[in-house]
């Protein structure tokens, strides 16, 4: 598969590359150590590429793996999602607050269909 970067280049996804991304804004948090962080990473990358496959098409662009990584994450670690998100975004402050925006819409469509389906 084709990742389409932000800069336009194209290149060969790297799952190393997402596990990377992932891992390392993660071993900042207390709740794992080393070890089973390697291993609570390995079952994220696979829901990733679950989805990554999912879509079914030759090319991906890096903002849609972003927001499937962001989707998984705040799944199975809030906590997690939010390192994830301050780790990628550090130097740009404009692009976090557009990335919390669009998941608060995602999660405020959520609950509204959760409440449809109760009542």
């Amino acid at each position: 598969m084709i990742v389409e970067k932000k800069s336009k280049k194209r290149q060969k996804y790297s799952r190393a590359k997402v596990y990377s991304s992932i891992y390392h804004p993660l071993t900042n948090q207390k709740t794992f150590d080393r070890g089973d962080m390697s291993q609570f990473v390995e079952e994220i990358m696979c829901e990733i590429e679950e989805e990554v496959l999912k879509i079914n098409r030759k090319a991906i662009q890096s903002k849609e793996i972003e927001m499937i990584v962001l989707k998984v994450l705040s799944k199975k670690t809030k906590s997690g999602m939010l390192s994830y998100l301050a780790y990628r975004e550090s130097n740009n402050e404009n692009r976090l607050i557009e990335i919390t925006r669009q998941l608060l819409r995602i999660e405020g469509k959520k609950s509204v269909s959760r409440m449809k389906t109760v009542n």
